[in-house]
């Protein structure tokens, strides 16, 4: 009887006071490897410079037979530090003809792989890259594009827009000389080149003069002889055929005229330059008669003025 009553108080205190579980803790420790963060553009500018500016809507100008330096810089933003950016470099290009891959040609594209880091602080610093565009580059939409690169070879870039101005100009040699003629001869024909330094197609207006006074009517002043002018009558030119096939005096000719009749040429063939090695040229043909005495008196050293003026092709 006793052994009972002690089981029965056992299994009551095991369903009263149920077995208390052991609680222990511990710590484990959060590990994750996270890459090296690529930079970032945070801005960028883009600027021209020599001789002529970037204007304040945006365009550049480019200057006439040379080359101008465009500048683009930017600031660059890198979380690892401003001393894990490693590189910068940049690519400017005309936007509808070209594209940031592209190889290098004047007229739509330029490179700098060496573009020039600041010293920064903190996750930033500055850079810029430059470029040495030519006169005949396209008048177009141009985009600038800038790439930074970190120490883990990580790259992003960003780009900026400007618009490259037209360029409309024109170079001539600096003399037509036709010789050693007597009265009543006519000359040869001389071919005169005229070359497109500007980055659109042309046309060109032509007039010539005597005496230093745009409106004279003669083409020529001379040092000696009782008349001492030879009249705009006298000079003839071609500027539409530029092999002078069948020019002369007498034939396929336009008399040349003063300011107050100048004379425009479109579609002459005179093209923006688009070989870097070539420039782009086209001949122009003239021929001058010597009045004979009977109908001025002309000697000694005679000269004149001959304007050659751009315009755009089929705006002349």
């Amino acid at each position: 009887m006793k052994k009972e009553v002690l089981l029965f108080i056992a299994l009551i205190l095991a369903s009263v006071f149920p077995l208390m579980p052991a609680i222990l803790g511990d710590t484990l420790e959060t590990v994750v490897s996270v890459a090296n963060v690529a930079p970032y553009i945070l801005r960028s500018e883009m600027y021209v410079f020599v001789n002529v500016g970037d204007d304040d809507n945006g365009y550049m100008s480019l200057s006439e037979n040379s080359t101008v330096q465009v500048t683009c810089n930017g600031t660059i933003h890198d979380a690892n530090g401003q001393s894990d950016i490693s590189s910068l470099s940049g690519t400017l290009y005309d936007a509808g003809a070209s594209n940031h891959a592209d190889s290098d040609d004047n007229n739509k594209h330029y490179t700098n792989s060496s573009c020039v880091l600041f010293s920064g602080s903190g996750t930033t610093r500055g850079g810029e890259c430059q470029f040495t565009v030519w006169y005949y580059a396209n008048n177009a939409t141009w985009q600038c594009n800038l790439s930074a690169v970190d120490s883990g070879s990580n790259e992003n870039s960003t780009y900026k827009n400007r618009t490259i101005a037209k360029l409309i100009a024109l170079m001539v040699p600096p003399d037509i000389n036709f010789g050693n003629l007597n009265p009543g001869d006519t000359s040869g024909v001389n071919k005169t080149n005229i070359t497109n330094s500007g980055n659109v197609d042309l046309g060109i207006k032509v007039y010539g003069y005597a005496n230093n006074a745009t409106t004279s009517p003669n083409a020529m002043n001379c040092t000696a002889g009782q008349d001492k002018n030879i009249s705009l009558f006298y000079m003839h030119y071609n500027v539409t055929n530029p092999s002078c096939t069948g020019f002369s005096w007498t034939a396929n000719y336009a008399n040349l005229t003063n300011e107050t009749n100048e004379v425009s040429w479109d579609s002459i063939n005179l093209y923006q330059r688009q070989n870097d090695n070539i420039e782009s040229k086209n001949t122009t043909c003239w021929v001058l008669k010597i009045p004979s005495g009977t109908e001025a008196d002309v000697s000694g050293t005679c000269k004149g003025i001959i304007s050659f003026t751009a315009c755009e092709d089929g705006t002349c």
